[in-house]
């Protein structure tokens, strides 16, 4: 049985997920199977931890085909990619 819900009735971070699959699955549709870069800001600050994980695992697992940057204030979020991931920190005191 199928049925639609509305993004209203969606918590914050259910809501945060459904927009990052729609523009991760438009990246790949677009990028045609070539690389791409995808540029994501403070994506996914409302989701949980183990929500986190899976989506840092899914990304790793297309990162033949889709180069992602985060911008983020939170990077411990980011922490379990270890050294699979290029950090860089800005300096906050512009």
């Amino acid at each position: 049985v199928s049925s639609s819900v509305n993004l209203k009735e969606l918590s914050g971070g259910e809501g945060e997920q459904v927009h990052l699959a729609v523009r991760l699955a438009l990246a790949e549709l677009l990028a045609g199977g070539r690389a791409q870069l995808v540029l994501l800001d403070d994506v996914l600050t409302a989701t949980d931890q183990a929500r986190m994980d899976r989506l840092l695992a899914y990304l790793q697992s297309r990162s033949e085909t889709l180069q992602v940057v985060v911008l983020t204030c939170h990077p411990e979020r980011f922490q379990s990619l270890g050294d699979k991931a290029k950090w860089i920190a800005l300096d906050s005191k512009v």
